[in-house]
């Protein structure tokens, strides 16, 4: 079966897309503190930002991940300097953690990129007519469903 040059077009810019964000996700970044932040650290970050005072527990549940997986991160951003460990005044074997001021750094920087590539999507939609927009989210909805690695 042979593919249409625009088809063509559309795979080769999806799986260069794909590799640009692969590369993203592999790379450290400072976001304005002086230590490198991985992909997995920064979301971590993200979410004691959204949820001060969540334990390891409740950020398992948060991810889907393990508590094991969540602690490994959790003491990586210790070390950092990005979050602290607090007794939790209720339950003394819960600790909660909370940003520390590079923390607070590294997640304004983060929302800032977020902004960043929100602002760089809706100025190319807001030239598009809305018939086209609307075939994207399908298209972009289908293909989310779709991808499974497993």
């Amino acid at each position: 079966m042979a593919i249409s040059e625009e088809n063509t077009d559309i795979i080769h810019y999806l799986l260069k897309i794909i590799a640009r964000y692969e590369g993203f996700m592999k790379t450290a970044r400072n976001y304005g503190t002086d230590v490198p932040i991985h992909y997995s650290e920064i979301h971590t970050v993200s979410a004691i930002a959204k949820n001060p005072g969540i334990h390891i527990s409740g950020l398992a549940l948060y991810f889907g991940y393990t508590r094991g997986a969540i602690s490994e991160v959790v003491r990586k951003l210790e070390k950092k300097g990005l979050i602290v460990k607090q007794t939790d005044p209720e339950n003394s074997s819960r600790l909660n953690l909370y940003l520390t001021n590079k923390g607070r750094t590294a997640q304004r920087e983060h929302q800032r990129y977020h902004e960043m590539v929100s602002n760089l999507i809706l100025g190319i939609l807001k030239g598009m007519p809305s018939e086209h927009v609307k075939v994207i989210r399908v298209f972009l909805r289908a293909l989310a469903e779709g991808l499974s690695f497993d």
